[in-house]
């Protein structure tokens, strides 16, 4: 186990969750005491369609210590979002808060990429938001379409902060002091809530960090393994293109709310 997983501080695991096929428990539960290791404490938002699919098992998981957050009927994608961090701030936990994905941080500790995601993530950093970005390396794993749909925010945003940021970030370091204020004033409906969490902060006057690492690869070719009815290349047709296309033009969008 890398060293830095043994800090005084660990930081807190906060994701919003929804597997309406239960395709993640199973490997969750195998890897919950590991997760409970590298991190002091679980948050989890789970949509409404997690809440009836997988009822039973999000019981056993508040059980084992995950503070779970279960959000109604007509809610959106971005309350489930904020909702992860809402958890954090109700409960008032302490120390810096992981913001991640449950499919994407699985398959890390599944695979090569396991040591160094722990060191990522157990490191303390200065900065107010640091943004794991994924490195060309990780990027070239991912179909090609991803990519360019939402390379098109990456290019606005280092018109407007000159830095090269993943604003349609999979990972990323909060620390205590900005997540009210982000609570405060985030409002975005869809995925287009993770440019807006980079951009409250630095309007607040928050210090970033972008660090780009390997270990956020594509992670679907991993659990279509793992379920024989799940088939990425057939999942990034037109219909997945459009919904990417739709929260890459809203990400656009708030440079324009943002810098207008």
């Amino acid at each position: 186990m890398p060293k830095e997983i043994n800090r005084k501080v660990k930081p807190v695991f906060v994701f919003p969750f929804h597997d309406p096929t239960g395709r993640y428990l199973k490997t969750l539960f195998k890897n919950l005491g590991l997760l409970k290791e590298i991190f002091s404490k679980i948050c989890i938002s789970a949509t409404p369609t997690a809440v009836k699919s997988s009822g039973p098992l999000l019981k056993i998981l508040e059980k084992g210590g995950c503070l779970i957050l279960k959000n109604k009927e007509g809610t959106t994608l971005g309350d489930y979002f904020r909702g992860a961090l809402k958890i954090y701030s109700a409960n008032r936990l302490r120390g810096p808060v992981y913001y991640g994905f449950i499919d994407r941080v699985l398959f890390d500790l599944e695979t090569k990429y396991k040591n160094s995601f722990i060191e990522d993530v157990s490191k303390n950093y200065k900065e107010d938001l640091v943004i794991f970005s994924r490195s060309e390396k990780a990027w070239k794993s991912h179909p090609k379409d991803y990519f360019a749909l939402e390379n098109m925010v990456t290019e606005t945003g280092k018109v407007f902060i000159n830095k090269e940021v993943d604003w349609t970030w999979c990972g990323a370091m909060f620390k205590p002091k900005i997540i009210k204020p982000i609570l405060v004033k985030s409002k975005s409906l869809d995925f287009s809530v993770l440019t807006e969490f980079i951009l409250i902060n630095h309007c607040l006057g928050g210090t970033l960090k972008s660090i780009e690492v390997d270990w956020l690869a594509w992670e679907d070719p991993f659990w279509a393994k793992k379920d024989k009815t799940f088939n990425p290349a057939k999942k990034f047709n037109n219909k997945e293109k459009t919904f990417r296309l739709e929260y890459c033009i809203n990400c656009l969008k708030l440079f324009l709310d943002y810098f207008k």
